[in-house]
């Protein structure tokens, strides 16, 4: 079983799938891998491909999927669930982030293990608190089914986490892990992406309302079960 795998949807942006893997080829520790997901319809398909599998980072731990066009939920829970069983921990990072700390995978990886499992944060650095990247236990994963909450495409995906692991009591904040959300501006990708605000900001209150305390409980349920083993 490796360590952790970083789940990664990306579109039309091959210089930061590049630049992500040489960052993460020169700070990462742990047994760690990154999964891409491009949409068929990509306009820089080929050099998204390119950009993944060309790089510093060594090929075998590099993975692409491809299918039709999903926005980052999706996206993010057909890697995870593919991926169950062989990985601890999932992590999400945007092809916008840039990890700056060395050893910055095992240091979120040991901060889930201190809580015995769970979320870990690092510094994202423009809202340093906020887990715009997220590690989670596979525990948590695989007990909720999902890592993304199903109804959300794109937007308040680490709202989700965010109120999980406060309401769970699994949270963990690393201000002194330096992975730093640059953002990429108001690009084409960004634009389609904001067309599923107000649906998501929706999805996101009805989740709160009808199953938020629910999918806390399960949280709860995982990690008591995983630290009695």
């Amino acid at each position: 079983m490796r360590d952790m795998l970083i789940i990664t949807p990306s579109r039309a942006r091959p210089l930061f799938v590049s630049r992500l893997c040489n960052q993460i080829a020169q700070t990462s520790a742990a047994l760690t891998d990154i999964c891409f997901a491009f949409d068929d319809d990509d306009p820089a398909f080929d050099a998204n491909m390119t950009a993944a599998l060309d790089n510093e980072l060594d090929g075998a731990r590099v993975k692409v999927v491809s299918g039709p066009r999903r926005q980052l939920g999706p996206w993010t829970n057909i890697i995870a669930r593919a991926a169950m069983g062989k990985y601890l921990t999932y992590a999400s990072l945007g092809d916008d982030h840039e990890p700056r700390t060395p050893g910055w995978d095992a240091r979120l990886i040991e901060a889930i293990a201190e809580t015995g499992g769970g979320f870990a944060c690092p510094n994202g650095v423009h809202r340093p608190e906020y887990p715009e990247a997220v590690a989670v236990s596979c525990s948590v994963v695989e007990a909720l089914g999902w890592m993304c909450e199903p109804s959300l495409s794109h937007y308040c995906v680490d709202q989700v986490w965010l109120e999980l692991a406060q309401g769970a009591d699994c949270w963990s904040y690393l201000p002194d892990v330096i992975v730093e959300h640059t953002g990429h501006g108001l690009d084409n990708t960004e634009r389609g992406n904001q067309a599923h605000v107000n649906g998501d900001m929706d999805a996101w209150k009805t989740w709160q309302q009808e199953r938020k305390y629910d999918d806390i409980a399960t949280v709860r349920a995982a990690l008591a079960e995983s630290t009695s083993e």
